[in-house]
């Protein structure tokens, strides 16, 4: 508790319109975060694949996964505002009575509004922070758990039309049915976007460092394109609707994608 600190829990006393005392009373406590309104102690919880984007001109939403040891967590979200920087705590207070120790995974979302003059945004973790700027249109890594989880689909849906079945990690055709070059062709690219969407999703997180998580962004979006290449270059192969619907819905989430090596913008999607 030193002087700058009391100094900062005055200004948030008073912002809030609490008695400004620069104690650290139960009512500031839960304003921090450090305490839940039932008054049981909050705790940093581990946040993983965090991302912030503007949704328009006073609205900025945060989009993450809390995991937390056993269910039944009561998730809450802390936020101020110092300059043009929105800062964002994730906390939790665990349930009276322990529910399990498997991990239990969860999403998270929340919009914030009147915030014009925000352009940059941190989502404080236990382990790492993440930072997003939000100049120039906003940015945004999109939801890598969905991407994995459509990119896989895809790939299933087609081999289920071409009667190709998995044993073990094992690729097995059907010998008495004939793909032709472009189906294979296509199949190929549809596993290589699934390995790119799984390296992704693996990438964001563990790892915050934009280059890394830009490089990763590049990586899958190169992917997506070229297999939208391939479907617009065999315009005589015929997509059933569900593969096409997969597509679909796998390119509307990689567009949300927003921090792409500006270098690689032909192959980003708009």
């Amino acid at each position: 508790m030193t002087n700058a600190t009391r100094a900062a829990i005055r200004q948030l006393q008073r912002g809030n319109n609490l008695t400004v005392t620069g104690e650290l009373d139960m009512r500031t406590a839960r304003i921090l975060g450090v305490a839940s309104e039932a008054g049981y102690e909050a705790r940093p919880i581990e946040v993983v694949n965090p991302r912030a984007e503007r949704i328009d001109r006073d609205s900025i939403r945060i989009s993450l996964d809390v995991h937390t040891q056993g269910a039944g967590w009561q998730v809450f979200v802390n936020r101020f505002v110092t300059g043009n920087t929105l800062h964002v705590y994730v906390r939790g207070t665990p349930p009276r009575y322990g529910q399990g120790t498997t991990t239990d995974h969860r999403p998270f979302t929340e919009t914030y509004d009147n915030l014009p003059n925000v352009t940059r945004v941190i989502i404080h973790g236990p382990q790492r922070d993440f930072t997003a700027d939000l100049q120039g249109g906003g940015t945004s890594i999109g939801n890598p758990r969905q991407i994995a989880a459509l990119a896989l689909r895809l790939v299933q849906d087609y081999q289920r039309d071409l009667n190709v079945r998995n044993n073990r990690g094992q690729v097995i055709f059907d010998r008495r049915r004939n793909i032709s070059q472009n189906q294979v062709q296509i199949l190929s690219q549809m596993n290589s976007l699934h390995a790119a969407a799984q390296l992704y999703f693996q990438l964001t997180s563990s790892i915050t460092d934009p280059d890394a998580v830009r490089g990763g962004a590049g990586a899958l979006v190169r992917q997506a394109r070229l297999l939208d290449r391939l479907t617009k270059r065999y315009t005589q192969l015929t997509l059933s609707s569900t593969v096409r619907n997969d597509w679909q819905q796998l390119q509307s989430e990689i567009a949300r994608i927003n921090v792409a090596d500006a270098d690689a913008d032909g192959d980003i999607f708009r």
